[in-house]
């Protein structure tokens, strides 16, 4: 809309991020959320409150989506983004929890 006000955001102290991840349909998404809800807890720059949040949002063809909802300082917010998207990683990794990604099967016609 050419006359809506701009909101800037950077004002705000705080600021909510928020990460998608979908795990394989093999894992039990309460248990992922328990994992994920542990490294919230013990990132001290994420905010209690609003307390962090994590759902599944979605079950997509090749996934159940999860999304993950936390508040942090506005001057965190970088850091703790990439921080805990690679912690999820590498926990989902020692967990054995799959990340899957969308395949395709070719066959040849006879």
């Amino acid at each position: 809309m050419p006359n809506s006000p701009i909101k800037n955001l950077s004002t705000h102290p705080t600021r909510r991020i928020e990460i998608a991840v979908g795990i394989d349909y093999a894992n039990d998404p309460r248990r992922v959320k328990e994992i994920i809800a542990a490294l919230c807890a013990a990132d001290s720059r994420i905010l209690p409150e609003p307390a962090p949040l994590v759902l599944v949002n979605d079950s997509g063809p090749s996934s159940i989506d999860l999304l993950i909802r936390v508040w942090v300082n506005a001057s965190d917010m970088l850091a703790v983004q990439t921080e805990l998207r690679e912690q999820i990683k590498q926990r989902f990794d020692e967990e054995n929890i799959g990340i899957p990604f969308p395949q395709m099967a070719l066959c040849r016609p006879d």
